[in-house]
């Protein structure tokens, strides 16, 4: 069984928060804020929040009226802005190279409480452009509900190195795809994708199932 300093950092944050005799030197070597508390250094640190204000700090809200915002989930927009959220997405096809596709992603809290999901086929598509593809959606799904800050994982490290400019996108197939899931990154205020095995993407590989219709 993996350490718990293997975990990926939505994983190790909640593992953190719930054994608290776990000292701050044992998982980082960055030092408290002042006056920090240890749930909001762990998230900081882990998931790169930052508290929100006290109300009493906060600027009152205009008596203005103003006109109501475009998205379909505009009553939590606001309320997501100064959180940091997950999304697992996985993509994948039915095992030919241009097999039936289908893509999946999930979409929590730091609590790891599901805010929303999609699961849904993508017609014909090769591995690489169903994780593309699901990226795609995810990020779609997480700016309709006014999410700015986000972590995403995800089982492609093609994918992940590309869109952390580690690794170039040589194949022609795949660039659109590139620079609309960068323009898509390019929304958030905050932005960390990471690589994790696949069996710690298992929801999002559930969705994808599923679409597809294979069994669980």
């Amino acid at each position: 069984m993996a350490s718990w300093r293997e975990l990926p950092p939505a994983e190790m944050a909640a593992h953190l928060l719930a054994t608290p005799t776990i000292t701050d030197g044992a998982w980082t070597s960055e030092p408290r804020l002042p006056r920090e508390k240890r749930s909001d250094f762990v998230r900081r640190v882990l998931l790169g929040e930052t508290p929100e204000a006290a109300p009493e700090t906060r600027e009152a809200a205009p008596e203005t009226p103003e006109a109501a915002p475009e998205t379909p989930h505009a009553e939590a927009a606001e309320r997501a802005d100064h959180k940091c959220y997950l999304l697992n997405t996985d993509g994948g096809n039915s095992g030919n190279p241009l097999g039936r596709a289908a893509i999946g992603a999930l979409l929590r809290t730091r609590r790891l409480v599901t805010v929303a999901q999609m699961s849904k086929a993508i017609g014909p598509a090769t591995h690489n452009v169903a994780e593309y593809q699901a990226l795609i959606e995810g990020l779609k799904l997480a700016r309709e509900y006014g999410v700015q800050r986000i972590r995403v994982y995800m089982d492609s490290e093609l994918v992940v190195d590309q869109v952390n400019g580690v690794s170039a996108v040589r194949q022609a197939h795949l660039k659109e795809l590139y620079g609309e899931a960068r323009s898509l990154v390019a929304q958030f205020k905050s932005f960390r994708i990471s690589w994790v095995p696949r069996e710690q993407n298992a929801e999002a590989d559930r969705l994808v199932n599923d679409a597809l219709g294979a069994p669980a």
